[in-house]
């Protein structure tokens, strides 16, 4: 064996790379995470935590488990696109089989890596046949930019947050799509919005709807948190309805990491809906070739999951009542923040956090009002003044309120 002495002068390949900054918020979460203040509190996580403070799983997917490994599944891989029958039933979550969409077969669905996978499909298959603009509002959920900018497209940035309001900018948004390029693709999350919580109202997302119509524009929904919003899968599509209602083509990112705690299982479909049912399978072929040079085939267990939940009624109808309980425990923790505000007379107008809707508020904190926070109170948050509600529970409501009110009052 030869024995190679290196010196610290010799050549590396590797010396022009270069640290990345942590994301933030995963910085904070490190930060909690050494923090040895039993009393911390963590309002940064972006996971669903029960009453506990504890991970939940919805029995309806335990059942489907023990369903699925009582059984002899195939641990074959799948299809590029995926399995057939979880694309299907994916379907039935947003159109009956009666409805008008699936009865003239002008819907494709195919798999992806949940969410993401999802968009990253989309943005790859919109880029080369539709349209290298994109619009997006900001803040958004980060990887959305990192996204767009990794893929190369153009990106206008619009404000979907005004911190002196605490409201959606319609204004400045539907100024940015009347100005907007032909064929220009709209980035949409649908419900929940991520990081703001700050959704447009059903008269907002009619003018949304009319300027984008207007000028030949194509929305690109992230729908990362249906029925997570009002525990209602039809209500928290509205804005698809309104645009299939207005002739859109469209494509809609669906994920269930949140509506059925699939985190780490990373399965969703990727919906198309187009005028011309003799484009799917043309469609279809080029997202199949995307796949496969992405990342070759999807995920089997988590389809296997959400397949088994959707397609059997009992299962269906338990899931069903389990999400409307989470969103139930959100929507009772963001009144119970609300009214403790008001209770110990915090200064400002926090009528916003009833107004939000989801898993997230932007409280309109300040970066020095969350620095107090952080540091003081051991309230660990994001320093845009993004919270988690799955953070808060009766317990610790009234330390996170008085908390805020002295972060307040002694940055003045």
């Amino acid at each position: 064996m030869v024995d190679v002495k290196l010196s610290i002068d010799d050549y590396s390949l590797f010396e022009n790379t270069h640290e990345i900054p942590w994301d933030p918020i995963i910085e904070i979460m490190e930060v909690y995470r050494k923090c040895e203040d039993k009393t911390k509190v963590n309002l940064t996580v972006g996971a669903y935590r029960d009453e506990n403070l504890k991970p939940f799983v919805f029995t309806s997917v335990k059942k489907a488990e023990e369903r699925i490994f009582s059984s002899n599944f195939s641990r074959a891989y799948l299809p590029s696109t995926g399995d057939n029958e979880f694309n299907k039933l994916c379907q039935s979550t947003l159109f009956d089989e009666n409805h008008e969409v699936m009865k003239n077969k002008r819907i494709l669905t195919v798999q992806g890596l949940s969410g993401t996978g999802g968009l990253r499909l989309a943005t790859e298959f919109l880029f080369k046949f539709v349209s290298q603009k994109m619009i997006l509002q900001e803040p958004s959920w980060p990887n959305h930019l990192v996204m767009f900018d990794h893929l190369g497209y153009e990106t206008t940035i619009t404000s979907s947050y005004d911190l002196n309001t605490n409201k959606l900018p319609i204004n400045e948004f539907l100024g940015v799509l009347s100005k907007a390029q032909e064929k220009s693709i709209v980035l949409l999350q649908a419900c929940g919005h991520n990081p703001t919580g700050t959704d447009p109202t059903k008269d907002q997302w009619k003018q949304i709807a009319e300027v984008m119509k207007k000028n030949k524009l194509f929305p690109l929904f992230d729908m990362a948190y249906q029925g997570f919003v009002t525990g209602d899968l039809a209500e928290d599509a509205y804005p698809i309805y309104l645009f299939l209602e207005m002739g859109f083509e469209m494509f809609i990112a669906q994920s269930f990491s949140k509506s059925m705690g699939l985190y780490g299982e990373r399965a969703g479909p990727l919906h198309m809906i187009v005028n011309d049912p003799n484009a799917i399978p043309n469609i279809e072929s080029q997202l199949n070739k995307i796949a496969l040079n992405d990342y070759l085939v999807p995920v089997g267990h988590g389809a296997r999951i959400i397949k088994t939940v959707l397609g059997d009624k009992e299962l269906c109808e338990l899931w069903k009542i389990e999400l409307k309980q989470v969103v139930g425990r959100l929507s009772d923790m963001r009144t119970l923040l609300y009214n403790k505000l008001i209770e110990i007379k915090c200064p400002g107008d926090w009528e916003h956090l009833k107004e939000q809707k989801g898993m997230f508020s932007y409280t309109g904190l300040t970066e020095k009002h969350c620095d107090v926070l952080i540091n003081k109170h051991k309230i660990f948050l994001v320093k845009s003044g993004r919270i988690s509600l799955s953070g808060i529970i009766p317990s610790n409501v009234e330390r996170i309120a008085l908390a805020i009110k002295d972060a307040i009052e002694t940055s003045k």
